[in-house]
């Protein structure tokens, strides 16, 4: 099986998005993490999705207008 040869474009946005995930503060990597108990775990899954539901409703209100405006 051949190996993929990426394009110049692929190659260049590659070695961005790698410089700056190795650039990440690691003070924002959880490094110590303790079990959930059923209470809390449900309640951060529903915080997490309320959020993600959230950001998909405004999209799909406002997402037709945008790609409407930059079309005309």
């Amino acid at each position: 099986m051949s190996k993929i040869i990426y394009g110049l474009y692929e190659q260049i946005i590659n070695g961005i998005i790698n410089e700056n995930l190795t650039k990440v503060d690691q003070e924002l990597i959880i490094k110590d993490t303790q079990p959930l108990d059923s209470a809390e775990s449900s309640k951060i899954l529903a915080d997490y999705l309320t959020r993600i539901l959230c950001e998909i409703f405004d999209y799909i209100e406002d997402g037709d207008a945008v790609v409407r405006d930059r079309v005309n």
